[in-house]
């Protein structure tokens, strides 16, 4: 499970807002409704799904790192 944003215009057509990186917290928090868990349990699974994925990309090093920094937290 990942999360994403496909452009600012990708929620537009939807409601007439444009869509930023910040509508992610609320998708995170609707997916962790359905899920029956936490916003914060959600961001973790999310955070963990993407670390995975980039896990074997060494120039993505510092992505990684800031990752795990931030669900630390």
């Amino acid at each position: 499970l990942l999360t994403e944003t496909d452009n600012p215009g990708g929620l537009q057509w939807l409601n007439g807002v444009l869509g930023m990186p910040k509508h992610l917290l609320d998708v995170i928090e609707a997916l962790a409704r359905l899920r029956g868990t936490s916003g914060p349990s959600m961001v973790r699974t999310v955070a963990d799904n993407f670390s995975r994925l980039i896990q074997d990309d060494a120039g993505l090093a510092q992505v990684r790192a800031l990752i795990a920094k931030t669900t630390a937290l």
